[in-house]
């Protein structure tokens, strides 16, 4: 048994939510996950602020990460504060833009928040299990066609800048999954993996998973729908020719007929509408997507309207996010958009790789790119067909002289 607190950090301005706790992590919120991940280690919050176990407050810890990490600390003398070993610990820091603030700290006696003695904690480098899974390099000219990204269920990772809500989502999706729908005891496993294996007629993993499937109560599929490897919650509602893969769907989400949802996580009442694409995707408390979002964060109530892009790569050279207003470069160069809370992408608008769209604000089409007059002003030439060509300028029609 240990007692657990959670302390401060200053948040980015590039956020999904004014507060920590409220960040979207697996359809639920931060705060719930900390909770979960303690109670699931045999810990209890601290009521008199007195405590061992510190973990900030915008970090999300996977409970197989607290696991190893007391497990790593047993025994031992002195303060210690966690850090990744090898390849997971590289790329942990790479999603965190190198913060190297204490995220998550180990007290040999429990003792009240003290930010110099946190700070002073030694760091301690743990070994995690990786599972490294290729990804198609971001760019052409990289000299490599793919890149490893080391999936690891112990993860600590900050949450606060909007790309670090989707990277932590991502990278805790898989372990979630399995756990939830495979099973967390080896019996449980065993069993529903041979069942599994005797339906596929194979060992692959990737196979495997797409034959375990929960679903809450309420939850109406169509049966043109193709659904594998999900948690559903209660209410839910699929398509007809909709696919959805891989991902995690809360209470009351709705994706409609002919739309594709794969590797994301979808909070309570969220929407992606017809013929939309999510995907590896964030969608908040009733967001909605009637265009295409992929590596993209949506926060409560946004939206991306029909013909809406929110762009995930650039043409030359990786893509880089604003943390407080610096330019960085985002982790494996390839990142899609963040949007805030209550902001709508209008029709046809397609949002640069990279770029964070601040709460409340209304993005339309440019005016002048839409046909307002169609009185032909001035000459144009004739395609094969002897079918007038004509351009849209100012919001009338002009005609093209020129070929």
């Amino acid at each position: 048994m240990f007692s657990a607190h959670r302390f401060t950090s200053e948040l980015p301005t590039e956020r999904l939510c004014d507060t920590a706790g409220e960040l979207p992590i697996l359809g639920k919120t931060l705060t719930e996950m900390q909770d979960w991940a303690v109670k699931l280690n045999g810990g209890s919050w601290a009521t008199d602020g007195q405590a061992q176990l510190w973990i900030r407050e915008d970090v999300y810890v996977s409970h197989q990460a607290i696991a190893v990490f007391v497990a790593a600390v047993h025994g031992k003398e002195g303060d210690y504060q966690w850090r990744a070993e090898g390849a997971a610990g590289n790329f942990a820091e790479e999603i965190a833009f190198c913060d190297q603030a204490p995220m998550l700290v180990w007290l040999s006696t429990a003792g009240e928040y003290d930010s110099e003695r946190l700070s002073k904690a030694e760091v301690l480098e743990v070994d995690v299990k990786t599972y490294p899974i290729a990804m198609p390099a971001p760019q052409s000219d990289s000299g490599v066609q793919l890149v490893s990204l080391p999936l690891t269920d112990a993860v600590v990772i900050p949450m606060a800048h909007w790309s670090q809500t989707l990277w932590a989502n991502l990278l805790g999706l898989v372990p979630y999954l399995w756990r939830e729908l495979v099973g967390s005891n080896v019996v449980t496993m065993i069993w529903r993996l041979g069942l599994a294996m005797v339906m596929t007629l194979s060992k692959d993993p990737a196979k495997l998973i797409r034959q375990f499937v929960r679903r809450g109560k309420g939850c109406k599929i169509h049966p043109t729908a193709v659904v594998e490897g999900c948690i559903l919650g209660d209410g839910v509602k699929i398509g007809a020719n909709a696919v959805v893969r891989g991902s995690v769907l809360r209470d009351g989400v709705r994706v409609e007929e002919l739309a594709i949802v794969e590797g994301s996580v979808l909070s309570a009442g969220a929407v992606v509408q017809r013929q939309a694409m999510v995907k590896y995707a964030v969608l908040d408390e009733s967001a909605s997507v009637a265009g295409v979002v992929q590596l993209g964060v949506l926060g409560v109530q946004s939206s991306v309207k029909r013909g809406g892009y929110l762009m995930d790569m650039n043409f030359a050279g990786p893509v880089q996010v604003l943390k407080n207003g610096d330019p960085l470069n985002a982790p494996l160069g390839l990142i899609g958009c963040g949007v805030g809370e209550g902001t709508t992408i209008g029709l046809g608008v397609a949002v640069a790789a990279g770029r964070w769209v601040p709460p409340n604000v209304k993005v339309i089409m440019n005016p002048d790119q839409m046909l307002r007059s169609t009185k032909l002003d001035g000459k144009c030439i004739q395609d094969d067909d002897s079918k007038q060509v004509v351009a849209v300028k100012q919001g009338k029609l002009r005609g093209l002289d020129v070929r």
